[in-house]
Formats: structure tokens, C-alpha cells, sequence
């Protein structure tokens, strides 16, 4: 059995797309996802004389009081619309909030003692959280401020957006 906790720290990431014919500036302001989990490995090879002994298949879950994401997204260049010309400050900017927060199971498959040195060793494991479908928000400002009434379709759209992949290496040390 494993009780442990992991952590992606605050990311941020930003990029200018296309969205029809216009280009928008994408700013991922903040991914943070934490959880404390508890897992159990089985080692279905262990009195195999190979390499095989020592693979394991984790299964367990994990509870994430923090899994949220915020997209700010704004034109990157003037809006034509007829023959008025907006700026992108005129038009605003939509800002998306994702939320997974609750409990997610987990399965993994992984190999153990990787490095092993008298009490040290160093262990890999692959795996996926299978998390709730997210809780979605729009919120927009100047032009764009009634598009909240969108945020219940990207809910939809976005509602297969569950499987968050985890690579651990864990160096472990026996007392």
C-alpha cells in the first residue's frame, strides 16, 4: 500500500490561435491540480527470474480538493464588424474556469526496484486518474458579456475530458 500526495504546481502557458479567420491571444493564466492518494501494487510476477518479477499493477484512488484550470482568451488584433472597427479591449475577453475537483480512481502499471542499493530504490510507475467530468464556467466582459449562457454547452463538449495521465518516479528508502 502507497499513501501519498502529488502536485502540478501553478503552470501557465499562452499562444496566439486562429478562431475564424481571427487571431485570439490564449492565455492558460493557471493549471493547478493536487491530490492525496492511496494505492495498492501488486507484483504478479514475483517469483519470476527475470525482469518480469518486477512488474507491478497499481489500482486505488485519489482525492483532488484542487484540479482547476483558467483560460483567458481575447482577440490579438482588431474586430471588423461592418463598418465600425473594434479594438480588442472593445470587444473583451471570455474567461473559462474548469473544475475536476472530487474523488478519481487510478490504475497503473509500473516496475519496482528499477535501482535498488541497500535501503534505496527507485521505482516507475504509469497510470491515469479517471476524473469527474469537469464543472465549467464563461464569464465575459465588454461585448462579450452575455456568453455565459455558453458555459452549459462546453460543460457538454468537454464532458469527456476525464483521464488525467500520471508518469511517477518514486525513490524510496527503507527504514
Amino acid at each position: 500500500l502507497r499513501l501519498g500526495a502529488s502536485i502540478i504546481p501553478n503552470m501557465k502557458t499562452s499562444g496566439v490561435y486562429t478562431l475564424s479567420s481571427y487571431n485570439t491571444q490564449v492565455n492558460a493564466s493557471s493549471a493547478n491540480f493536487w491530490n492525496a492518494h492511496l494505492l495498492m501494487d501488486v507484483q504478479p510476477f514475483y517469483k519470476a527470474k527475470s525482469f518480469f518479477k518486477n512488474v507491478i499493477l497499481t489500482t486505488g484512488g485519489g482525492y483532488f480538493p484542487k484540479a482547476k484550470a483558467t483560460a483567458i482568451v481575447q482577440f490579438d488584433q482588431s474586430y471588423q464588424y461592418g463598418d465600425m472597427t473594434f479594438s480588442p479591449a472593445e470587444v473583451g475577453q471570455l474567461t473559462t474556469v474548469s473544475s475536476w475537483a472530487g474523488f478519481a480512481p487510478y490504475a497503473g502499471i509500473g516496475f519496482n526496484n528499477l535501482v535498488s542499493h541497500n535501503n534505496f530504490n527507485l521505482n516507475l510507475n504509469l497510470g491515469t486518474y479517471y476524473m469527474e467530468s469537469p464543472k465549467v464556467t464563461i464569464t465575459g466582459t465588454n461585448m462579450l458579456v452575455n456568453n455565459s449562457s455558453n458555459s452549459a454547452q462546453l460543460q457538454k463538449n468537454m464532458s469527456n475530458y476525464r483521464w488525467l495521465p500520471v508518469v511517477q518516479l518514486n525513490f524510496n528508502f527503507n527504514l
